[in-house]
């Protein structure tokens, strides 16, 4: 098969420390954390996971237009 067809992993991703209660989106290109959720606050487990999606919407959105 090509390398062609094999899809890039995201740029955004969730991360959790095992123990810790915050799930951070981090940018793996910079290396960098976008934003800090408290899972135990307001269901910040699924906001993380809605803003990773929606950043990497984004970027993937910019790459096929520029």
């Amino acid at each position: 098969m090509s390398g062609d067809t094999e899809k890039d992993p995201p740029r955004y991703v969730v991360l959790k420390t095992s123990g810790s209660r915050y799930a951070y989106v981090q940018d793996t290109h910079e290396r960098r954390t976008v934003t800090r959720w408290d899972i135990f606050r307001k269901n910040g487990w699924s906001k993380a996971e809605l803003q990773c999606k929606r950043l990497n919407e984004e970027y993937e959105r910019g790459q096929t237009n520029g």
